[in-house]
This record gives C-alpha cells, structure tokens and sequence, in this order.
C-alpha cells in the first residue's frame, strides 16, 4: 500500500508540474501578442500623425492584428479597465487616450496611451480567481504636432 500511495504522489506532482509550465508558457505567448500588437499600434499612430480613424491606419492595424493572432477577450476591453475617463475603445481589441500638451506655439501638442489586453481562459484559474480575467499592457507615443 505504501509503494501505491508514493506513485499517486508522484504523479500529482508531475501534473501539477506540467500545469504550471504549460501556463507560464501559455500566458508569455498572450504577453508577447499583446505586447507587439502595442508597439504597431503606436508605430501607425505615428505614421500617421494621431489620425487613426483614416482607413489606410484602420486597415494596417486590423490585418496586423490578425497576423499575429491577437485576440483578447472583447468584453474587457472598455475605458474603466483601461483606468482612464476619455478612451477610444471602439475597435474592441484596444484603448487609446489622446493626451494633449500645452504649449505655447502654433502647434497643439498630442501624444497617445495606448492600452492594449491580456486575456486568460484557463478554466481551473477563472474558477479559483474569478475576477482576475485579463492583464493590460500600456505604452505611450511620441509627441506628435498638430496645427491648432
């Protein structure tokens, strides 16, 4: 009986191994998604001086994202989760607030945060926390000159 009880043991702990890594791995691929979807985002906002609703942005983002697979869950994808009052969150797969600089020349000075989500959809972690279901990755654009 005692032989028995040792290999039950055992193999708990080789699952609860194999959980744990396959996780970890699962949720830095989610990271990684989230993180490159940001940085091209931020890279359009750029190129494109702050006018994102032009549909050459819309479109170089849209087929970006669906390059790389990134898909967060939509419904946590509003401007409370972002933590910010006036965030464009119409696209459902990011948030981006438009901050304005004052300056005292021709030209308004804007910058962007962008947000973008983590979603995780592991049943045994949604069960034992509830109410942790996503993780934001932020990032900021350069200043961009708009005429006033």
């Amino acid at each position: 009986m005692r032989d028995a009880l040792g290999g039950v043991v055992n193999i708990q702990f080789i699952l609860i191994f194999i959980v744990l890594v396959s996780g970890y791995l699962a949720f830095s691929v989610n990271y990684t998604k989230a993180f490159r979807a940001k940085n091209k985002i931020i890279d359009v906002y750029e190129s494109y001086e702050g006018n994102l609703k032009n549909p050459g942005a819309e479109e170089k983002i849209s087929s970006y994202l669906k390059k790389i697979g990134y898909r967060p869950a939509t419904q946590y994808v509003t401007a409370a989760n972002a933590d910010c009052d006036k965030c464009d969150c119409s696209s459902g797969l990011y948030c981006i607030q438009n901050i304005e600089v004052d300056s005292e020349s021709a030209l308004k000075k804007t910058y962007a945060e962008v947000t973008t989500f983590i979603s995780i959809d592991i049943p045994i972690i949604n069960h034992i926390l509830p109410h942790v279901d996503f993780f934001k990755v932020k990032g900021s654009t350069k200043t961009v000159y708009v005429n006033k």
